[in-house]
């Protein structure tokens, strides 16, 4: 099932081209803590884009690491995962 469309923005750049920047996808599973789960790059216009199969529950949230722009982290969003019903 896919999931996780994200857009980076800062002020004074929204609607313009800019470099590639390389963002971390990360997931925290229950009791656990946040883990690097798959490295992206940005496209021009700031967007990003992931798509999985997942078998649990978790949170995920984006980083950026200091270099083009400030580093940064993105809210955290819960991603539910529901059991199918046998039939």
């Amino acid at each position: 099932e896919g999931f996780g469309i994200g857009r980076l923005a800062a002020s004074g750049v929204a609607g313009r081209q800019h470099d590639p920047i390389g963002v971390e996808l990360q997931r925290q599973l229950k009791g656990k803590s946040f883990k690097p789960r798959k490295q992206l790059t940005t496209g021009a216009d700031g967007t990003f884009s992931v798509s999985e199969k997942l078998k649990k529950t978790a949170k995920f949230r984006a980083t950026i690491g200091a270099g083009a722009c400030d580093a940064a982290t993105s809210p955290t969003r819960k991603v539910k995962v529901k059991k199918k019903k046998k039939r």
